[in-house]
C-alpha cells in the first residue's frame, strides 16, 4: 500500500512537469523554411589575434533570409568557421562563415606577438608596424628595446607600459589608448626618430622620470589628469619644440636620494562658506578663482614643503560707499570693487 502511494505520487508529479514544461506547452517549432541568404550584419569585437590564440566570436551579429519571407538571427559556431589559423603572422587572413552551403567572410588580422594572462610576453622581429590585439594589459619592461619597428599602435585596454620599454628604439610613430593609466621611467630614452607623443587622451597622472631623456620628439601632448613631471622627463629633447600641458601640473627634479624640489602651476577655486559680511561695510563674493604657482622641496621622502603665490582673476569682495571710511586720504564717496593675492605655505606627509 505504501509502495503504491509513492509510485502514485511520482507518476502525478511527472504528469505536472510535463503540463507546465514549456517545451511541452508551447513546443518550439522547427524552422521549416530554408536559408536563401544571410548577411553579416556586425563583425566580432576581436579581430586582431596573438599567435596561437583561438577564435573568438563574440560580438559577431549574422541575420539569415530565409524563403517564407522572413528574417532570423542565426547563431554562428566555431564549428562553422573556417580559413582561420594564428599559428603565423598575417596582416589579413579571410574567415569564412559556412551555413547551409552558403558563404560569407570577414578578416582578421594575426600580429607578430605573443601574450600570456594579458602580459606582452614576446614580439618577433622584422615587422615595421604592429598592431597589439586588445586582451594586452601590460606590456613589461624593455619588451620593444632595440626593436626596428616604425610603428605601433597600442590596444584599447592596455593599463601599463613598462621601464625603457622602447629604449634606444627606432620607433617613428605610437598610438596610445584612452586606457593607459601607468608608465614607467626611460620608456622613450634614446628613441631619436619619435617626433611626436599624443598622450592627451590617455589616463596619465604622471610621467615618470626620463621619459624622454635623449628621444626626438618635436610635440608632445600631455593628458588633463597629468598631476606632475618627474625628473629629468624631457633632458637633452633638443628638438622639442611645443608642449601642450593641462591646467593644473607640478613638474619635480631629483636634488640627491634624500632631497627632491618641484614648481607647480594651476588654477584654484575657492568658495566662502561663512559669513560674507566683514566689519567695514562690505560683503565677500561667494566664491572666486585665482592662478598659483609655486615652489617647494620634498624631504626624506614623505615630508613636502611647499610657497604658493596666488594672483586673483577677479575681484574677490565689494567695499560699498561710506563717507566715514578715509582711503588714500579721501572719504569713500563710490563702491570699490578689491583684490586679494595671497600667499600660502603648507607643509604636507606623504604616504
Amino acid at each position: 500500500m505504501f509502495l503504491g502511494t509513492i509510485l502514485l505520487s511520482c507518476s502525478t508529479e511527472n504528469d505536472e512537469y510535463r503540463k507546465d514544461s514549456p517545451s511541452a506547452a508551447n513546443p518550439v517549432e522547427p524552422i521549416e523554411a530554408s536559408l536563401e541568404d544571410f548577411f553579416i550584419e556586425q563583425l566580432p569585437s576581436k579581430t586582431i589575434y596573438a599567435l596561437g590564440e583561438n577564435i573568438d566570436l563574440t560580438g559577431l551579429n549574422v541575420t539569415g533570409k530565409y524563403d517564407d519571407g522572413k528574417q532570423r538571427p542565426v547563431k554562428v559556431t566555431p564549428e562553422q568557421i573556417s580559413g582561420f589559423s594564428s599559428s603565423t603572422p598575417v596582416e589579413k587572413q579571410e574567415v569564412t562563415i559556412t551555413l547551409e552551403g552558403k558563404q560569407k567572410s570577414f578578416s582578421v588580422q594575426v600580429s607578430p606577438v605573443r601574450i600570456e594572462n594579458g602580459v606582452l610576453t614576446e614580439i618577433l622581429k622584422g615587422y615595421n608596424e604592429i598592431i597589439l590585439p586588445n586582451s594586452v594589459r601590460s606590456i613589461p619592461k624593455a619588451a620593444f628595446s632595440n626593436s626596428q619597428t616604425a610603428k605601433v599602435v597600442l590596444n584599447e585596454g592596455l593599463k601599463s607600459i613598462g621601464d625603457m620599454a622602447f629604449f634606444n628604439s627606432a620607433i617613428q610613430e605610437i598610438v596610445f589608448p584612452s586606457s593607459l593609466e601607468q608608465m614607467e621611467e626611460n620608456i622613450f630614452y634614446y628613441c631619436r626618430n619619435l617626433k611626436k607623443a599624443d598622450l592627451s587622451q590617455t589616463k596619465l597622472t604622471k610621467l615618470p622620470a626620463s621619459t624622454f631623456v635623449y628621444a626626438g620628439v618635436e610635440e608632445v601632448l600631455l593628458p588633463a589628469t597629468l598631476k606632475e613631471i618627474g625628473a629629468q622627463a624631457f633632458l637633452k629633447t633638443s628638438q622639442l619644440k611645443t608642449i601642450e600641458i593641462p591646467v593644473n601640473l607640478k613638474w619635480s627634479f631629483g636634488l640627491g636620494s634624500m632631497l627632491g624640489a618641484y614648481i607647480a602651476a594651476g588654477p584654484q577655486f575657492g568658495f566662502n562658506i561663512g559669513n560674507k559680511k566683514g566689519f567695514m561695510n562690505y560683503d565677500l563674493k561667494k566664491n572666486n578663482t585665482s592662478f598659483n604657482v609655486g615652489a617647494g622641496v620634498k624631504l626624506i621622502r614623505h615630508l613636502q614643503l611647499g610657497v604658493n603665490y596666488n594672483f586673483a582673476l577677479g575681484h574677490t569682495a565689494t567695499l560699498y560707499a561710506d563717507p566715514n571710511i578715509i582711503l588714500d586720504g579721501k572719504p569713500l564717496t563710490q563702491d570699490v570693487k578689491i583684490k586679494n593675492n595671497t600667499w600660502q605655505v603648507s607643509l604636507a606627509y606623504l604616504f
